[in-house]
């Protein structure tokens, strides 16, 4: 098993990612994505469920350089001031990841970064989101892939994904961000998921190649 760090470990959509891990036999290490005292009330209080957890812990700033693998799971805000809040949040950590690392480096996305008018819903698709949450989402991908190649980072996926599918625990969403951690794929990569994808619409299709049907509700 890995020793994993979640950015955003406590967060909305990070909760149920951390669960996934731990529950695989991960330790993780969640760093806070709050931005104010309400969000970190909120990590604080989701933390009761995940403290009695032994292989679950919090730090304030993880170790220098970061060697393990990283998993970005609070990637964006729909505002654009919040936005920037985070992403200054996030830049020292990106900053101090390994690029000789061979742990892989994980970033959630949301689907939105899409056209929602292409019948077409694999990887291949053109980026092109038309909401605010795709367009902040879409800038902060383009961050995270500067970043990882800046380091040289060997490992890299960015998780694409209808986001209120991620808020329940034990969903198939969260499952899959905690598979790809041990996942065999090299280079950066892009890896879209829907629940509610269609057969021949080609979403979930590399998924299903990289798993080798090891899930039959994909």
């Amino acid at each position: 098993m890995k020793q994993v760090i979640v950015f955003g470990g406590l967060s909305a959509y990070g909760f149920p990612i951390s669960e996934a891990l731990a529950e695989k036999g991960n330790t993780v290490i969640s760093i806070s994505s709050a931005l104010n005292s309400k969000e970190k009330a909120e990590e604080d209080e989701r933390a009761l469920f995940l403290g009695r957890n032994a292989l679950f812990r919090t730090v304030d700033h993880p170790k220098n350089p970061i060697r393990e693998a990283f998993c970005i799971a609070d990637s964006f805000r729909r505002d654009e001031s919040a936005n920037r809040q985070l992403k200054a949040k996030l830049k020292p950590m990106l900053d101090a990841v390994a690029g000789s690392s061979k742990e892989p480096a994980i970033f959630l996305s949301t689907l939105e970064v899409y056209d929602p008018n292409s019948v077409y819903r694999g990887e291949k698709r053109v980026v092109r989101p038309i909401t605010d949450a795709g367009k902040r989402a879409a800038q902060m991908e383009q961050f995270f892939c500067s970043a990882c190649r800046d380091r040289a980072r060997n490992k890299a996926a960015i998780f694409r994904t209808d986001l209120s599918q991620m808020k329940t625990r034990g969903s198939h969403t969260a499952l899959l961000m905690a598979e790809l951690i041990a996942a065999p794929f090299i280079g950066l990569q892009i890896f879209n998921y829907d629940g509610g994808s269609k057969s021949g619409e080609g979403c979930n299709q590399k998924l299903k190649d990289l798993f080798h049907e090891k899930f039959d509700w994909l």
